[in-house]
């Protein structure tokens, strides 16, 4: 009885399989070894197993740049900051740094009641983040009564210039907000010497051994605080910045900078991220005595305060 074509095809198919694989298995560590020393052969693009961006998003925070101005550059900004109660036109309460939506929105909360008018407007800090340096201004408004109500702004200033503002608060307080004034006398910012003070914060917490020990007390991390010239309400950030410190201690950076003339202080925002997980810390510099004083849990400004 004679095979059909159809069956005969599969068969030979077969044939040729079964033979291949026997082939394969007699000639494998041969295979094998080829097969090794061709990938060896080739880089596998590092994208393909891991981003790195996303690798440096999650280990290392985003830092600001960390240049002392020269004396020129606050100068400049000074007297534009001298020039700002110019801006002001308490007739149709309006201010030129602000666009045409921002003006409505400012005119809507002074004239919620007769006889209020915006009066002046008061600088209260310069900073600078990972992206822009801005100031910090208060548009300040006359009411009837002795309490002063402030409208805080942040300004982003680019090649000498105000180019966009943000609304962030309203204050209320019964003094005026203090001016900044350090035109020729800005002293020690602290910029310069901020990465060093961060590298020895985590030196003298590897060395106290006190790093993912969430058992140790309160008290040693306010010792340890001292022992480096902060203040003794220093403990608890100092605390949880230790805890969360990781091994290679490269997890924390300077995000922020703000320099303040009342108080004379430089305030640090450290960022610091773990297990997915973004902290913040404030760490002061007094530069009345040239020394870091003070750790914060979260972010302490005076743009936000009266």
């Amino acid at each position: 009885m004679k095979l059909s074509r159809k069956p005969r095809g599969c068969l030979i198919t077969l044939i040729i399989i079964v033979f291949v694989l026997l082939t394969c298995y007699v000639n494998r560590q041969p295979i094998l070894t080829a097969t090794a020393n061709w990938l060896t052969a080739r880089t596998l693009p590092f994208d393909l197993l891991v981003n790195p961006k996303t690798v440096k998003h999650n280990i290392q925070p985003p830092t600001v740049t960390l240049k002392e101005q020269p004396t020129t550059h606050y100068q400049t900004l000074m007297n534009q900051l001298n020039n700002l109660n110019e801006t002001v036109n308490p007739k149709t309460n309006r201010l030129t740094f602000l666009n045409a939506q921002q003006n409505r929105q400012l005119a809507h909360r002074v004239e919620k009641k007769p006889h209020r008018y915006l009066y002046s407007v008061t600088p209260i800090l310069i900073g600078r983040d990972q992206h822009d340096p801005y100031v910090v201004v208060s548009a300040n408004r006359y009411d009837d009564t002795r309490q002063i109500v402030s409208y805080r702004y942040r300004l982003i200033y680019r090649h000498h210039q105000f180019t966009k503002a943000t609304y962030l608060t309203q204050t209320k307080n019964n003094k005026p907000p203090k001016f900044i004034g350090f035109t020729k006398h800005l002293g020690n910012s602290g910029i310069s010497t901020v990465s060093g003070y961060l590298e020895r914060m985590n030196l003298s917490i590897a060395s106290a051994g006190l790093n993912n020990q969430e058992a140790s007390p309160l008290a040693k991390y306010q010792q340890l605080a001292q022992n480096i010239g902060l203040d003794s309400a220093s403990g608890a950030a100092f605390k949880q910045y230790a805890l969360n410190l990781m091994g290679d201690q490269k997890n924390s950076a300077v995000s922020a900078y703000e320099i303040t003339d009342v108080p004379r202080e430089t305030n640090f925002i450290i960022t610091q991220i773990n297990r997915q997980k973004k902290l913040t810390y404030t760490l002061t510099f007094d530069r009345n005595t040239n020394h870091f004083i003070r750790f914060r849990n979260g972010i302490h400004s005076q743009a936000t305060t009266a």
